[in-house]
């Protein structure tokens, strides 16, 4: 597995490297998509244009849409006036599901998303609802 991890590790390094090489070769401070398809290419690498292009178009698609969500969650916010605590609990709620997304099985999705719903139960006594006070005896 360490030597697994090792290949991996030495090829992003050496393809970031290349591709670095190339933004710089076109006079441009940072590494863009394009920049790491030519290193790809000038590296021997052209079979996983496609796959790469792919992967590109579904990161574009999933950062539109995170900004949809960010949009509509800041309107939603104005309008509906969460309280901090809220705010936070949706913020995890929405990095579990990106967890639960990123996981190659359905068992480690279900999982992860168990696990969340245990978490939430267990510190959901602990949130106020803003305005309410808090008494130690």
């Amino acid at each position: 597995f360490d030597v697994l991890v090792g290949c991996c590790t030495e090829f992003v390094q050496l393809l970031s490297s290349e591709a670095n090489e190339v933004a710089t070769k076109n006079k441009k401070c940072m590494v863009q998509p394009d920049h790491v398809m030519e290193a790809l290419h000038e590296l021997g690498f052209s079979d996983f244009k496609d796959s790469v292009t792919a992967a590109w178009e579904e990161h574009k698609e999933e950062a539109k849409a995170m900004s949809d969500h960010k949009a509509a969650m800041k309107k939603s916010h104005a309008q509906n006036d969460y309280t901090e605590a809220e705010l936070i609990e949706m913020q995890n709620k929405i990095f579990a599901e990106a967890r639960a997304r990123s996981m190659t099985s359905e068992a480690e999705a279900a999982s992860m998303a168990a696990s969340y719903q245990a978490q939430l139960r267990a510190t959901s006594g602990h949130l106020q609802p803003a305005g309410a006070s808090s008494t130690l005896g």
